[in-house]
């Protein structure tokens, strides 16, 4: 729906002048004008008449007949204007043939038209018309798929003339344009400062029907995150399009589904379902199959979102066969939404069905690259879910050389998840580890991207509405000036008659008050500079410090989660040892889970403090491991806070070695103890101990020649962190590990 609002932008701002020479009651009065005219000699009064009956006709789109009129008589002006060298008649019969091609589709010709217009109006030093000029180059030029940045610069220039010749509205309608092409571009931080500043442009005119701006601040707000100016904006707009009357305009429509879209974002279900079906009243009234899908689609996801299954089921049923074109135009969707509601069903067999309607789709060639990537999806996760893992690798294959192809980060890890799900479900754990991985890793690097756009784009709003507040103080202090000026000008006629040596007296002493005023006034502007300077500062340590806690509570929030997938695959998983490697790998990663919520819950972002993490983890791993007689733990931990480049590894080779001490030390449920012991012997080494009171190793065991997981992840981690690792029998199992930090470790308060 943006597109079609920015189709409609493009006609609001350039009918406004055309609209504003329509000076004909109607077409016979039209006539008779044209031919008294005809007896005239050629020149600029001519030239004027035959271009006020271009503007009239071209008024009348979309009467095909009227604009090949406007098309006639605006050319009959050009010739004219050619023979008697009149380079602004010229100009305007330009400006005025570009805009009658536009309404004709023939947008390179309007380009071309709009281009001599800018060029014949530059030197006669008319902004206005100029900046008209320039409009009517950009719509042309976007309508041939310009690119959004040298669209910009358009719009820049013209607004750039519009404000010197004081055209406050024109201007404000060249900024709400700007900032609607800089949401599109996905820079919500720089269209925020364009738009608010339309709006103030807006408001010197007294102009109450700017429902598209209201709109695009709804809108770019949203993707700011702040949903409650976006939906305050959305408001506005709905309120003031309803003020209108006109309950049937398609820009209405997308309004109210721009509101609800905010809605369900705030996961407020009730309202943006009001707003959904209110936006599909207006499409259905309109007949328009493009905006009927869309709502569909929308309205579909609230009943997923809601778990309502069923009433997802029949609505798409009742939509698709009361608007059967909807079905035809947009079939792979609908097959995608239809497998994602039987599978929540357990349909599995119509899911099944729908996936083979999905794939001939894919075959028969879908152009919407968005619409392939969920196909793509919804086609593995069902194949997964229904146990076709022939199929569902087959199709991450396919998806592996669309994303390579389409290059975009998001789909890149969304391939990697996928593929480490087909993996774990295979049994193919390494390479699963390796899929996650990646995944992970993508993630974190959109989730920075993301981070770091949204501080930049913050920063732009700052400096925006700074400057702002900085023009509005200039101006402030300008009509102070003018006033102290005229209050100058009084005493200086009152005292006319005065000595004259009072004269200068006074004279002398107006003008040191004059320079400590401007000095005081340097003074405290540079002091609140710095002021602000400071307060910035403070903001931005401050910000920092949040988004790196941020970034290890969604780290240990996504570890939990793959923790909790882990959990879920056991489900479906039969055989005992896969069950263990499963249940092993839930503890790597609540080893590692531990790290991050430590680190967020604490004020020093770099070190963890060693005695209550170890603590928690023992407390894990006994819970974890259901033992008729408990494993008891001794500890002996020094009040160490160690880094995080050596808190990770230790707390996995922790867990490695108390998890084979429970499962193998002590047979046949019989209590135990195991001892946990970190201490340092010197200023920058360390030694950990895990020792057991059970089994010890068998006979011939051989740490080197040892190719078991854990093991082998323990000796990984070990070379990490360039320590000693020794594994040997005494009274038990004895685990030993020496490291060195490379500067001492700080100690626990």
């Amino acid at each position: 729906m943006s597109e079609k609002l920015t189709a409609l932008a493009f006609l609001f701002l350039l009918a406004i002048p055309c609209l504003a020479q329509r000076e004909f009651a109607d077409e016979a009065q039209l006539n008779k004008t044209i031919t008294t005219q005809r007896q005239v000699k050629d020149g600029s009064e001519k030239i004027t008449v035959l271009l006020k009956a271009s503007h009239w006709y071209s008024a009348q789109y979309p009467d095909t007949a009227a604009v090949q009129k406007a098309l006639l008589y605006g050319q009959q002006a050009l010739l004219i204007a050619a023979k008697t060298a009149d380079r602004k008649k010229l100009a305007e019969a330009y400006l005025q043939l570009s805009f009658v091609k536009q309404l004709q589709r023939d947008y390179i010709t309007g380009k071309r038209y709009a281009d001599s217009a800018v060029h014949l109006f530059e030197p006669l030093n008319n902004p206005d018309e100029t900046g008209e000029a320039y409009v009517m180059l950009w719509s042309n030029s976007s309508l041939t798929g310009m690119p959004y940045p040298q669209r910009i610069t358009l719009l820049e220039k013209a607004a750039a003339l519009f404000h010197s010749a004081g055209n406050n509205k024109r201007e404000a309608q060249c900024y709400e344009e700007i900032g609607d092409l800089l949401q599109l571009e996905g820079n919500p931080g720089a269209a925020l400062a364009m738009l608010k500043k339309s709006l103030t442009l807006y408001q010197l005119t007294n102009t109450t029907a700017i429902h598209g701006l209201y709109s695009l601040l709804g809108n770019v707000y949203s993707m700011l995150g702040d949903y409650k100016e976006a939906v305050q904006y959305g408001l506005m707009a709905v309120k003031t399009m309803e003020d209108s009357g006109d309950t049937t305009n398609s820009t209405l429509c997308a309004v109210y589904n721009r509101l609800g879209l905010v809605y369900k974002e705030l996961n407020d279900l009730n309202h943006a379902a009001f707003y959904f079906h209110r936006s599909l009243d207006i499409a259905i009234r309109r007949n328009d199959p493009d905006e009927i899908f869309e709502l569909t689609y929308n309205i579909t996801g609230l009943f997923i979102n809601s778990a309502e299954y069923d009433k997802a089921r029949r609505f798409v049923f009742t939509m698709t066969r009361k608007y059967p074109e909807i079905e035809t135009k947009y079939k792979p969707s609908i097959a995608i939404l239809m497998i994602t509601i039987c599978q929540r069903l357990q349909l599995f067999d119509k899911a099944i069905a729908y996936c083979a309607q999905l794939e001939q789709e894919l075959k028969n060639g879908v152009a919407d690259f968005r619409v392939i990537q969920s196909a793509y999806t919804t086609l593995i996760n069902c194949y997964i879910q229904t146990g076709n893992l022939t199929k569902a690798a087959d199709y991450t294959a396919l998806y592996k050389i669309f994303c390579n192809k389409m290059q975009i980060a998001a789909y890149t890890e969304d391939y990697h998840m996928v593929k480490f799900r087909i993996d774990s479900a295979t049994g193919n754990y390494f390479s699963a580890i390796g899929n996650f991985q990646r995944s992970q890793e993508v993630k974190d690097s959109l989730f920075n991207e993301a981070k770091s756009r949204q501080i930049t784009q913050m920063g732009i709003v700052y400096e925006t509405e700074k400057k702002d507040k900085d023009i509005q103080l200039l101006k402030k202090e300008t009509e102070f000036q003018q006033n102290n000026l005229r209050q100058t000008n009084i005493i200086k006629n009152i005292t006319m008659g005065g000595v004259i040596l009072l004269l200068i007296v006074i004279s002398l002493l107006y003008h040191a008050y004059q320079l400590k005023q401007k000095t005081n006034s340097a003074l405290q502007a540079h002091q609140k500079e710095i002021d602000l300077k400071n307060k910035s500062l403070e903001n931005l340590v401050k910000e920092k410090d949040w988004l790196v806690k941020e970034i290890h509570h969604r780290v240990k929030n996504n570890l939990h989660m793959v923790v909790g997938l882990l959990a879920s695959q056991t489900e479906f998983i039969k055989g005992q040892e896969a069950l263990d490697a499963i249940n092993e790998s839930q503890n790597r990663v609540q080893a590692m889970s531990l790290i991050h919520q430590k680190l967020y819950q604490k004020e020093d972002l770099t070190t963890i403090d060693m005695p209550s993490y170890i603590l928690e983890l023992t407390e894990y791993l006994k819970s974890a491991f259901h033992k008729k007689n408990p494993v008891h733990f001794t500890l002996d931990i020094a009040k160490l806070e160690l880094p995080l480049s050596h808190s990770v590894p230790l707390g996995l080779i922790l867990n490695e070695a108390i998890t084979n001490a429970i499962k193998y030390a002590f047979r046949d449920d019989r209590p135990g103890e195991i001892k946990i012991s970190l201490k340092q012997l010197s200023n920058t080494r360390y030694s950990l101990v895990i020792k057991d009171d059970g089994m010890g190793l068998p006979p011939a065991f051989n740490l080197q020649q040892n190719s078991s997981l854990g093991i082998t992840l323990m000796q990984g981690l070990t070379e990490d962190i360039g320590g000693t690792l020794k594994i040997y029998s005494n009274n038990g199992v004895q685990v030993e590990l020496l490291f060195n930090l490379p500067e001492p470790a700080s100690r626990v308060s």
